[in-house]
Order: C-alpha cells, then structure tokens, then sequence
C-alpha cells in the first residue's frame, strides 16, 4: 500500500530536490517469486503514485539475471545506490539493500495465499 509511505520518505533527500527516483527490481519470469506480468506492475505502480503523490517522479523497471548468469556485486551496489524507492519481491537479492543510500523507502511484495503468512505481521 501507498497510504501512509509519503510520511516514511524523506523526499528532501533526492539528488535533484524535486525528482523521486522509483525503481522497480524483477527477476526473469520464472517461478514464484517474479512479477508474472511485468508491464502490468510497471503501470499499477505507475497508478497508485500517480493518485497519491504530487512529487515528480522517474520510473524504472529493472530485470536482473535476464541474460543469464549473475551481475556483479558492483552492478548491483551500482542500481541499488540511487533510488530513493525500491519496489521488489521478497527473497536473497533484497541482501542488496546494504547498498542503497541513507532514507531510501522499500515496499517488499510477497505472496498472497495459504503459505504467505511470513508476509501477515
């Protein structure tokens, strides 16, 4: 949810004073912790910002892993350093948060269903 996230962000704390930068990280779709249609969460995400904030904003979706094989630790430090809002399913690779900057938000998707109780509290 959206609701309340504005009061968590520090927004003066964006390189450019005025331009939040949301990145959307996504593995390959395969499995169950991938975003089934990526362009339908691009555009959902799109829309709930879109209706409660009035900051400017840049959107991203990145897909890691998409040509096979895994990216550096350096890549990585590198896409995780400069959003100020990360969007991601839950699993290892939020281990990369030890590299984003100081105030930066994150909202972790997890599974809706029976075996999602680790996502309830």
């Amino acid at each position: 949810h959206f609701l309340n996230l504005e009061a968590h962000i520090d927004f003066r704390s964006t390189k450019s004073q005025s331009t939040l930068k949301v990145v959307i990280f996504g593995r390959p779709r395969k499995g169950d912790r991938s975003f089934k249609d990526p362009e339908l969460a691009f555009q959902r995400v799109k829309q709930a910002y879109d209706s409660y904030f009035t900051a400017l904003y840049t959107l991203e979706y990145i897909e890691y892993n998409s040509s096979g094989g895994h990216k550096s630790f350096l890549w990585n430090c590198e896409k995780y350093s400069t959003p100020d809002l990360i969007i991601e399913i839950h699993g290892a690779s939020l281990a990369n948060l030890v590299c984003t900057k100081p105030g930066a938000g994150l909202i972790e998707v997890g599974k809706s269903g029976q075996r999602a109780t680790m996502f309830t509290y």
